[in-house]
């Protein structure tokens, strides 16, 4: 997704001429009661990875949820999942004629 990377709004908010730019970090900590409930958003389509995930065969839907639930609960079914996601904010004024 882009704009995503620090400094890429900051950067466009320049291009486009507002003055004062000030970016920040936001973060938060998701959690998730079991892979099923972090998993089932994407089946649903939900956002950019969820619209990817939906464009896979069913094959490499399989694999890439088996890749996905070893890395994050070692294949247990039940253990919780917290992550931390990042998101930015920018401020800016619009210049004065």
């Amino acid at each position: 997704m882009s704009p995503c990377k620090k400094r890429e709004l900051a950067t466009l908010w320049k291009k486009e001429g507002l003055e004062n730019v000030r970016e920040a970090e936001l973060t938060a900590t998701l959690s998730f009661a079991c892979f099923d409930d972090y998993w089932q958003p994407f089946l649903l389509g939900q956002g950019p990875v969820g619209a990817y995930v939906a464009s896979l065969s069913n094959d490499a839907r399989s694999a890439l949820e088996e890749r996905l639930r070893h890395r994050l609960v070692q294949g247990q079914a039940h253990q919780r999942i917290e992550m931390q996601a990042r998101s930015w904010t920018v401020k800016g004024t619009v210049p004065q004629p």
